[in-house]
């Protein structure tokens, strides 16, 4: 499965918990609520996991500073999620409008699924991402050195 597969499938199901999480009321038996955070939690850990997998696989040499952008982004929706709930409270919600707060969530999560779609594929020879349709192949640097260090072996002895 391709990374643009596992990512999309996490954040599907990361959506579709957060449209339960959305639909949880007083009427639902408590072992049925605990499931469905328990669920909604394992997607969204997973997901984290798989973005962060792909770091390194943006430009290894700068994985650092790439995790931390994505760290950051990850703040950034923290903070924004929490001002949702801040904005949203009133005299019927004094802790903020929660249905409001998990279809929200569910929506991001079904953009960000389908935008999983343009997610290049990774070349599973060398583990880096494929070049686009039409693109010229450009051989890696190490694979450069390796040509003009490698010895002439076609020439008899």
């Amino acid at each position: 499965m391709h990374r643009d597969g596992s990512l999309g499938g996490l954040l599907s199901g990361a959506a579709v918990s957060f449209a339960l999480l959305a639909t949880l009321s007083p009427a639902w038996p408590l072992v049925a609520g605990v499931a469905v955070v328990a669920l909604t939690s394992l997607f969204v850990q997973a997901g984290n996991g798989a973005v962060f997998a792909m770091v390194p696989l943006v430009q290894r040499r700068v994985s650092g500073q790439i995790a931390g952008i994505a760290g950051s982004y990850g703040n950034i929706g923290g903070i924004a999620f929490s001002s949702l709930l801040y904005f949203t409270a009133d005299k019927a919600h004094p802790a903020g409008d929660t249905r409001l707060l998990f279809l929200a969530s569910a929506s991001a999560a079904a953009a960000m699924a389908v935008l999983c779609r343009w997610l290049p594929a990774l070349d599973h020879r060398t583990g880096r991402p494929e070049a686009p349709a039409g693109a010229v192949a450009v051989p890696a640097r190490e694979e450069l050195w390796r040509r003009t260090r490698a010895p002439d072996r076609t020439t008899p002895g």
